[in-house]
């Protein structure tokens, strides 16, 4: 009976058990991010069922399903959750997902697709990476984060620009930058100005804050380029800001300090002071003056029955007569112009949602003082953006950014009234301190704001035509950051709206409308006595207006073909229109002695205005159709039909074509192999794409006459009864757009799902490039502009993240980057070589058959085994013309970083290098004629007769300030002859200054802890504390260059590789309070 009993039970229990898995259950629950936070709006599914739900605001959902079976939870951005029911409440934590986004990518127009159809390179940076770096720049925020992506700062100045150029120069005299585009907007990169002197200009760039950043990609191929036609010719950076989303309102703050400094600082000489030929001379223009430390250390002799100055401290100085004091200056006059930094930032964002509609509202505040005396910058931003669901099928965005800049910036360069330059020559017994007053002659008639500088010790003055001297031929360092003023204003909007309306499955429209606008007002004010003009007084304005739309209609969807084959396609129409208006004037020779800048401070013949404007049109049409074979082969033809005013009056359209391939090889693998590459894909790539002509080339101009008389100055017809001349440059009917073709092959591949690597081979070709020939002599032009040249660019880029350990608690990671470039100008017509930027002795130059940008400059006379052609005293001499000296590119550049997570605690660092290439030093050349570097303050005892480049002998065993060499015939004396004649900055012999450009740096170090409060339900979520150091560490090969060689005098110009008392750039250590609420 028991027995029966028994199996009667375990039937019962069998049946039982079968019926309560048939049946469904409520399975409810809380979806959370990787925080911890609630996530509102994923996807719960039941496997293999048409069930479905999605979480509410408090990312809590409820779904009918039976025991054993499976929901997959999913969300963009992370990988899908599958959890099997096993009861009635599971609580599902998403992880993140190693590669953002990693089944849906973003194309370079901003529209979303499938990752496994894209066929070129790019590279991607989240938002949070460029925020922690501490930059307040976008665009230096990015260095060493993208391989093939080369950055390079113009200085440390507040606010100031930097270069961009992506897998090499693509045009010889059309701009290298790229094309950046803000949620589906083309926006301005201007950076106009830059120059070898002035003020570091500001990139509009930096215009949009970091923190209102989600993620920024490079598209760094024609293929993925081209549908934005010319604009892009140099790549497509795509900056995605935040956006909303459904749930509660979410508020984030995030308040950071930093304290800059400067990252190299120059070592000036300080064993010699101030005279020539080893004997002090008052207001002398060098520092070849007598040993300090011989001097006898009693007080100075002065001159104290004439004039004199008073300091505006009151301090009295007279005129030395005997200099006895040993003080030395060097450290406390480089203190006083270059200190310490600070950046305070403030970023506050708001966002959140209904079911129907999203938005994000950012408002930030950077105030930043500069490592450099008098310089800052203030930007204050508001971003804001939403979506709507307007109708069931029907999608509507809107975006509005505003930010305003405020700043005041110190000239630099090339500059008698720049900072460096007067800083730098200034001798080291000197004292900079006091450099504004008032000055006495001997009849106690005063001067005021009188400037005193080293060759003014008693100040500038002006007491009539015959007893005048205002100019202090180099600034007292501090008068140009004091007296001088540099202000910039500028207002910068960015608004867009984009409606999307889902026909039906297969068909989606989509209308886009952007605005991007902003107004830059500077002003420079040169004050009397100051060294601009001779010292009687400068000033001029510069108003720039810049506005654009951009209007784009697309038709899009997605539908199959075939059984097999499906199909993505796009087809649009893009309108464009840009203006530029730019408006100032000058006036000089001050009528009185006021910085107050008025244009009634000058006579008419000493005022100039002018008025410029620049206005293009664009009209193109592109197409898109990416096919796929059973989710592994890929083929992608797209193209763009083009046209604009700028090819006035030879106005055609031109055809860009592209096309993209991918195979995915995994899908063909063995089940074991799967097991060690996960993921797998080939790529190949052809593309054509065009940047078009200046505006305006295509026809001859006339001008207002201008001109100069032999032995007189220059006269304006415009001061006359008026006339006109004809340009000098010839207006070309013929004109076509430079076209760049492009074939790139490459692979990604995924090992373990842990090592993640894509690599890319890439070989470019730009043809009729546009630059101005010069013309045969018996031309009644100069020039002519036209399509007169071809570049070449091949290279190797690739890029790495590997996640070394993994678990619930600890994260490791491993990421890096690594490209070659090599560029070659292959076609030149009517010359051998073209001016790109620089000075008249030294330049960055277009040469045929050598890289672009190579350096160019007088060179040493050498025979034909390379030796050098010497003197009978066994010196160098000049080679006759001017040549290559040099190659700014480098040979390779790469990143290594890492990051450690446990818990809440993160720590992440990142290395970057540049390997190869040349710079030329000019600083330092200028600065051996002045005798101001430690070259130059060498003491030598000659262990034989030698001579000098003067043929003056110096006996053995005599000491002499200066250096032995043998250029091959024999020891001789490099001294204040050399250094002043052939071996100076300011000879004929540039060459000698061309040094290595290889640096590596320790870019950043981060470390920060986030500590989640939710459990305390103050409604504050969690707190991120922070520390970054930025820029900590600095190796360069040449050891006396004085200063950060990832620099550049000429800004973003095309020309590169040039040094001349450039503004120095920072190390940073940054601290930040991020809280969530």
């Amino acid at each position: 009976m028991s027995a029966i009993l028994q199996r009667t039970l375990i039937a019962f229990s069998v049946l039982l058990c079968g019926l309560l898995q048939a049946q469904d259950l409520t399975v409810s629950g809380t979806v959370s991010d990787p925080s911890g936070l609630p996530l509102p709006g994923v996807n719960v599914k039941v496997k293999n069922s048409k069930k479905g739900v999605q979480t509410d605001l408090e990312g809590k959902y409820a779904i009918k399903s039976a025991i054993g079976n499976v929901l997959d939870f999913s969300f963009l951005g992370f990988d899908t959750q599958a959890v099997k029911v096993t009861g009635p409440v599971h609580n599902v934590r998403f992880t993140e997902n190693a590669i953002e986004l990693d089944n849906v990518v973003v194309n370079a127009l901003g529209v979303e697709m499938k990752k496994n159809q894209v066929g070129s390179a790019y590279s991607k940076v989240k938002g949070n990476t460029l925020v922690s770096s501490g930059e307040t720049s976008v665009l230096k925020a990015l260095s060493a984060k993208a391989s093939n992506v080369n950055i390079v700062s113009n200085s440390g100045d507040p606010g100031s620009g930097a270069y961009i150029q992506i897998r090499g120069q693509n045009s010889i005299t059309g701009s290298t930058q790229p094309l950046f585009v803000v949620d589906g907007i083309p926006v301005s990169k201007d950076e106009i100005g830059s120059t070898v002197d002035g003020v570091g200009q500001q990139n509009r760039l930096s215009d949009i804050n970091p923190n209102d950043i989600e993620s920024v990609q490079v598209f760094k191929g024609v293929s993925a380029a081209a549908l934005w036609g010319y604009q892009a010719a140099n790549g497509v950076v795509l900056i995605k800001t935040k956006k909303g989303k459904k749930g509660k309102i979410n508020v984030t703050t995030n308040t950071s300090i930093s304290y800059d400094q400067v990252n190299v600082r120059m070592d000036l000489q300080d064993r010699f002071g101030q005279g020539s030929g080893g004997v002090w001379k008052r207001n002398n223009a060098n520092s070849w003056g007598d040993q300090i430390d011989t001097r006898s250390g009693a007080s100075d002799v002065y001159n104290t029955t004439g004039s004199y100055f008073v300091a505006d401290n009151g301090t009295v100085y007279y005129p030395i007569t005997a200099k006895n004091s040993r003080a030395n200056y060097n450290a406390s006059n480089l203190d006083a112009a270059i200190g310490k930094g600070s950046v305070f930032d403030n970023h506050i964002g708001i966002s959140g949602g209904g079911e129907n509609t999203t938005f994000y509202l950012g408002l930030g505040s950077t105030r930043q003082t500069g490592i450099v005396r008098s310089s800052t910058y203030e930007r204050t931003s508001i971003d804001f953006s939403s979506e709507s669901k307007i109708a069931e099928k029907t999608t509507f965005k809107t975006k509005v950014s505003f930010s305003s800049i405020r700043s005041n910036r110190v000239q630099q360069g090339s500059n008698l009234s720049g900072l460096m330059l007067g800083l730098y020559r200034t001798p080291a017994d000197f004292n900079n301190t006091d450099f504004s007053g008032t000055r006495y002659n001997a009849d106690g008639v005063p001067w005021y704001n009188s400037q005193r500088a080293y060759r003014q010790d008693i100040g500038t003055y002006n007491y009539g035509a015959d007893d005048a001297d205002l100019n202090p031929s180099y600034n007292n360092p501090l008068w140009t950051t004091d007296r001088q003023f540099n202000p910039n204003k500028v207002n910068r909007f960015i608004v867009g709206s984009e409606l999307k309306h889902t026909v039906n499955d297969w068909l989606t429209l989509l209308g886009r409308v952007g605005l991007d606008g902003y107004t830059d007002s500077r002003s420079t004010m040169f004050p009397m006595s100051s060294s601009e003009n001779s010292g009687n007084g400068s000033a001029s304005q510069n108003v720039i207006n810049y506005f654009r739309y951009n209007v784009d209609f697309m038709a899009m969807g997605d539908t199959k073909v075939a059984k097999n084959i499906g199909m993505n396609y796009l087809v649009g129409m893009n309108l464009s229109e840009t203006s530029y208006d730019q408006s100032g004037g000058s006036y000089k020779n001050f009528l009185s002695d006021t910085n107050t800048f008025s244009y009634d401070n000058a006579v008419i013949k000493d005022k100039t205005v002018y008025l410029d404007r620049t206005y293009s049109r664009l009209m193109g049409f592109y197409f898109s159709s990416a096919f796929d074979y059973k989710n592994y082969l890929f083929l992608t033809l797209g193209g763009r039909f083009e046209t604009t005013s700028a090819y006035d009056p030879n106005l055609k359209y031109y055809l860009y074509p592209s096309v993209e391939t991918a195979y995915k090889f995994t899908t063909h693998l063995s089940n074991d192999l799967r097991k060690v590459i996960t993921d797998g894909k080939l790529r190949a790539t052809f593309g054509q794409i065009a940047s078009i002509p200046d505006p305006y080339r295509g026809t001859t101009y006339f001008g207002s006459a201008v001109g100069a008389e032999g032995w007189g100055g220059a006269y304006d017809s415009g001061a006359y009864a008026g006339s006109f001349q004809r340009s000098g440059t010839k207006g070309n009917s013929n004109l076509k757009p430079e076209i760049k073709t492009e074939v790139e092959l490459g692979f990604d591949i995924e090992l373990y799902q842990r090592v993640r690597v894509g690599a890319t081979y890439y070989f470019n070709q730009t043809n009729n490039l546009l630059v101005d020939v010069p013309l045969n002599g018996s031309s009644t032009f100069s020039t002519m502009y036209g399509n007169f040249a071809t570049i070449q660019n091949k290279g190797f880029e690739i890029e790495w993240d590997a996640t070394v350990y993994k678990s619930d608690e600890l994260k490791w990671n491993v990421y890096g980057n690594w490209s070659i470039n090599r560029n070659l100008v292959s076609a030149l017509e009517g010359t051998n070589s073209l001016f790109l930027d620089g000075f008249a002795g030294t330049s960055s130059r277009a040469v045929l058959g050598e890289p672009l940008g190579v350096l160019w400059g007088g060179k040493f006379a050498r025979n034909a085994d390379g030796s050098m052609i010497l003197t009978a005293n066994g010196f160098p001499t000049v080679q006759a013309n001017e040549g290559i000296i040099g190659n700014p590119n480098p040979n390779w550049r790469g990143g290594l970083g890492t990051s450690v997570e446990y818990k809440g605690l993160k720590v992440s660092t990142l290395f970057d290098a540049s390997i190869g290439g040349q710079l030329w030093d000019g600083t330092n050349g200028a600065l051996n004629n002045f005798g101001r570097t430690w070259e130059t303050a060498n003491v030598v005892t000659p262990t034989q007769t030698v001579v000098d480049s003067n043929g003056d002998s110096y006996a053995a065993g005599t000491s002499v300030r200066g250096n032995i060499v043998d250029f091959g015939g024999g020891p001789v004396l490099l001294n204040q002859s050399w250094y002043q004649g052939l071996g100076g900055g300011f000879g004929p012999v540039a060459e000698q200054f061309v040094k290595s450009a290889s640096w590596v740096k320790w870019r950043e170090l981060t470390l920060s802890y986030k500590l989640s409060v939710t459990k305390l339900k103050i409604g504050l979520e969690t707190i991120t504390f922070s520390a970054t150091g930025r820029n900590l560490w600095l190796w360069t090969e040449a050891k006396d260059l004085g200063q950060d060689p990832e620099t550049n005098l000429t800004g973003n110009s095309n020309g590169r590789g040039l040094q001349y008392f450039n503004h120095p750039n920072t190390k940073s250590y940054v601290f930040s309070v991020n809280l969530k609420f």
